[in-house]
């Protein structure tokens, strides 16, 4: 089955017209397979919502397939682009001109592919790839603007706000201030047009904290923490406008939406006879010529699926979707936050002061070893599941440390020399010095992103000079 799957995508992608070629709306595109979808899926993509055509568009890096899909499930082909110009990209429909925004998934590189002429058109004149890899964003399609904040790449995380401006044809900073996000979560940026806005809604350990930003002086400030007691898994959509206009809704995840106005969040009933065969809501679009939402969802059926649905606050009969409302979970003022920050400063100080050994974080490595978790190795991304979340590994020396423990636990080792490690994962360096740096970046950065204590530095009971590197495989 698998290799008469390959087959049918080579000879699909062969027939495809090449870019820069006019590929007329009337040509006939590879229609795939809902079975051949499904196996597609594993591979490294990204997906958009055009809500005037209904529609999804997906690009894939490694093949060069830009890819539509429509509410009565049909896939198809539209065109192959070249490889060479794009990688795994984020992208955006702009609606005014029928085209797509395609910028490197870590931030770089934008293009601009015009539906009308199927030409691919490079927009920057930057050449400074940011490495903020799993970044929120939204797009201001009167200016051709790019807002993006957070993300992670070069071993840090970051939470900091920067934009492409068409005009300059570069990334730049935005200075900003306040109830500024935390960089160890994913979130999502939206815009509010009524208001004049950016929404940042920031995925917590089953809470949503939404912060606002003002562009008159970017300035940040949190309006609420609201516990939804949901594990968040991870998404691949790109580029979607959550707000509607009108109600001043903003669509969070699954039946959640936050009121604007009114600072809560309504909690929608989904599980009725209209949404019978969707096992779970993906974040999605606004659809105003209908007053609905579309959405990325995934059925009931085994395996991983992404089709695109329809979801409207009103019921078929014209009767309003049942909701509940819940409010804030606490008031995180900024003066009751600092006096936090101030209470923890002085737990540490005294915790390090007497030498107390507990690891705070042991506990909550054990309740997520208790979860499924599973590692799967890929060329070019590692993807480790750890008690429900799944997390991506994409940069190289993430895919040589994964392939380098595995092979460890498959012979139930549980520890490496120092050496061994920098031979077998870090890049090439000039001196001990510098591979000390590089390890201690790189084992933070591999447990700030599985969120546990998997890897760690210990001294020898027996001679306190020795050293070696520890992997935790029973947590995974």
């Amino acid at each position: 089955m698998r290799l008469w799957t390959l087959m049918w995508l080579v000879i699909g992608a062969i027939s495809q017209q090449t870019l820069g070629q006019n590929l007329s709306e009337q040509s006939g595109y590879n229609v795939i397979p809902l079975d051949t979808w499904k196996d597609k899926l594993i591979d490294r993509h990204r997906i958009t919502i055009d809500t005037v055509h209904h529609v999804a568009y997906s690009y894939f890096p490694d093949d060069g397939w830009l890819v539509r899909f429509d509410l009565d499930h049909t896939i198809e082909i539209i065109d192959t682009l070249d490889r060479g110009l794009l990688d795994l990209s984020n992208l955006v429909y702009v609606a005014k001109d029928h085209s797509l925004l395609l910028w490197d998934a870590g931030l770089g590189r934008v293009f601009r592919y015009d539906f009308n002429t199927r030409e691919l058109e490079r927009l920057d004149e930057s050449y400074n790839f940011r490495g903020f890899y799993g970044h929120a964003e939204q797009f201001i399609d009167d200016d051709y603007s790019i807002y993006a904040f957070g993300g992670y790449g070069e071993f840090t995380k970051k939470n900091v706000l920067i934009f492409y401006s068409n005009q300059e044809k570069e990334w730049l900073d935005i200075p900003a201030y306040g109830d500024i996000p935390s960089k160890h979560y994913i979130g999502d940026l939206d815009y509010d047009s009524v208001g004049g806005a950016f929404y940042y809604t920031q995925y917590v350990d089953g809470q949503v904290l939404v912060y606002k930003l003002s562009p008159d002086n970017w300035k940040w400030v949190l309006m609420g923490s609201f516990e939804l007691g949901l594990l968040f898994s991870s998404h691949t959509e790109s580029g979607m406008q959550r707000i509607d206009p009108a109600s001043r809704l903003m669509y969070l995840y699954g039946g959640f939406f936050y009121d604007i106005e009114k600072n809560v969040v309504r909690k929608y009933v989904t599980n009725d006879e209209y949404l019978t065969p969707i096992l779970h809501f993906r974040l999605g679009s606004y659809d105003p010529s209908h007053d609905r939402w579309l959405f990325i969802g995934d059925t009931k059926a085994d395996g991983i699926d992404e089709y695109l649905y329809s979801f409207s606050l009103t019921l078929p009969n014209g009767v309003e979707r049942s909701y509940t409302t819940i409010s804030q979970e606490r008031n995180l003022s900024e003066t009751t936050r600092v006096l936090g920050y101030y209470a923890i400063g002085v737990v540490v100080l005294l915790l390090v002061f007497f030498g107390f050994r507990y690891k705070p974080w042991e506990g909550f490595s054990g309740l997520k070893s208790r979860a499924n978790s599973s590692v799967m190795l890929r060329s070019d991304q590692i993807l480790v599941d750890v008690g429900g979340e799944t997390i991506r590994f994409t940069e190289s020396t993430d895919v040589s440390f994964w392939n380098y423990v595995m092979d460890l636990k498959s012979r139930n080792i549980h520890s490496c020399e120092l050496k061994d490690f920098d031979e077998q994962v870090l890049p090439s360096l000039s001196n001990e010095s510098q591979y000390s740096v590089f390890r201690k970046r790189f084992i933070s950065h591999v447990n700030e992103k599985l969120g546990l204590e998997f890897i760690e530095v210990q001294r020898s009971e027996l001679d306190k000079r020795y050293r070696k590197v520890v992997f935790r495989h029973d947590l995974l």
